[in-house]
């Protein structure tokens, strides 16, 4: 893929030789850039997998300071300062809301004052703290 369009999102795996995951992450594209994120767990590791495989492109890995926060249901208007993916997954409607983790509280708040049930409501305070952000520019 060498130019996929804004808002393009999907799930991407590392593999090792014998087809193992190494690691998973959620990508979505947002302005030329690619926001992967992992579990907190491989954060790390696929951060430095990606810096060894930079060889020869104007590429710049970052680690990033963003939530995760996932909802599920009916779409609800988002707050504007925040990115944001559809996740098909055969279940119900859901999204996951990528939000700086300095702006994460206040986030929560407005997003809480919009989602039409509690279910979503825990959802979004227990996903906030569980992942981190790798971004990919």
């Amino acid at each position: 893929m060498t130019t996929p369009p804004d808002g393009f999102s999907a799930a991407a795996l590392d593999l090792d030789p014998q087809g193992r995951v190494l690691h998973h992450a959620d990508l979505l594209v947002h302005d030329g850039a690619f926001y992967l994120d992992a579990p907190a767990p491989q954060a790390q590791s696929l951060h430095n997998y990606l810096t060894r495989m930079v060889f020869w492109s104007d590429v710049t890995i970052e680690l990033t300071d963003l939530a995760v926060l996932t909802l599920l249901g009916d779409p609800i208007d988002l707050p504007e300062d925040v990115l944001s993916r559809p996740v098909h997954w055969g279940g119900k409607p859901r999204i996951d809301v990528l939000v700086p983790r300095d702006r994460l509280e206040p986030t929560v708040a407005a997003l809480e004052l919009r989602v039409p049930n509690w279910l979503a409501s825990w959802l979004i305070r227990q996903s906030g703290s569980q992942r981190w952000n790798l971004t990919c520019s």
